[in-house]
């Protein structure tokens, strides 16, 4: 189907995965296969830093800080972690490529740690996780046969500074399908937990943040459906560990879920729940989608 000058393909599907889903190569081969059997050849896929890498970019941030030399050590188990995941991936001419873009990311860093930075350099830095798994996935789509691209989520996602960054929609929704009416016929592997001021300069979204992000980006897009992947066996009527007979919900209304997240259930968070709540009545089975390491299921 073709792309309308707006940017909205009908039919268009989010997909969300986390941190503990791309956290070795076996992981992102998986997450592949799963994006190739479970999406639409036009889904746009959100995703997190990879494994522990936003951990790791606050640990370097705290030690250039406290001025602690084993700051470098720190730099180089970083650049150890995702060349491993690189070269564990890709086995074409990408490879080489991607390894040559992360040296310079991580060269700009090490630039940045040297001089008086700001807070919005600071959040350039700790944005790095989500860009590199962003493009190995996309890279990996493309080496299997899919035409697949990444997405900086700043090129499109506006918001203000706060103690939460607040997106404006309307102009996240404007560039956004400027954005989208250049990519095509392809899969797109979006930045979470990133957006940008007016000025170009770069906004966390918080913890959790790119669940929010999926969901935010799956009203901006008008999709038809928003999945979140994780790799828990799903919500339960209350807490397995101290409930009993504690059943898994397959079917699960917003002003459920709303009271489940304002209760602490793990899994919801109320912040990635507010975008659904104009578009959506229910969330899970079709909605949201849980996997486990050892197989998919959903």
């Amino acid at each position: 189907m073709p792309h309308t000058a707006t940017g909205h393909l009908p039919g268009r599907q989010v997909h969300k995965f986390g941190g503990s889903s791309l956290a070795d190569p076996n992981c992102y081969r998986r997450v592949a296969g799963l994006i190739e059997q479970e999406s639409d050849p036009r889904a746009l896929i959100v995703v997190s830093a990879a494994g522990k890498t936003t951990n790791r970019l606050l640990q370097v941030l705290e030690l250039s800080e406290a001025g602690d030399d084993a700051v470098v050590a720190a730099i180089q188990g970083l650049r150890a972690y995702q060349l491993a995941l690189i070269e564990g991936v890709l086995d074409g001419p990408a490879r080489q490529a991607l390894s040559l873009q992360l040296m310079e990311d991580i060269d700009t860093i090490a630039g940045v740690l040297k001089k008086n930075y700001d807070r919005h350099e600071r959040n350039g830095i700790l944005a790095n996780g989500e860009v590199w798994s962003a493009r190995l996935l996309a890279a990996l789509l493309t080496e299997r046969g899919n035409q697949a691209s990444w997405l900086d989520a700043r090129r499109f996602l506006s918001a203000e500074e706060g103690a939460l960054a607040r997106v404006n929609e309307a102009l996240s929704r404007e560039k956004l399908r400027e954005v989208l009416a250049g990519t095509g016929e392809q899969r797109v592997v979006v930045t979470g937990f990133i957006a940008a001021d007016n000025e170009g300069r770069t906004l966390l979204l918080g913890r959790n943040g790119s669940d929010y992000s999926a969901t935010l980006l799956g009203a901006l897009a008008e999709a038809e459906s928003t999945a979140i992947w994780s790799d828990v066996a799903g919500v339960y009527s209350a807490d397995p560990r101290c409930v009993k007979d504690a059943k898994l919900l397959e079917r699960l209304s917003l002003a459920e879920a709303n009271e489940l997240a304002r209760l602490g259930a793990p899994v919801l968070h109320s912040r990635t729940l507010q975008p659904l709540l104009h578009k959506y009545h229910y969330i899970l089975g079709c909605r949201m989608r849980w996997l486990d390491q050892r197989q998919f299921r959903h």
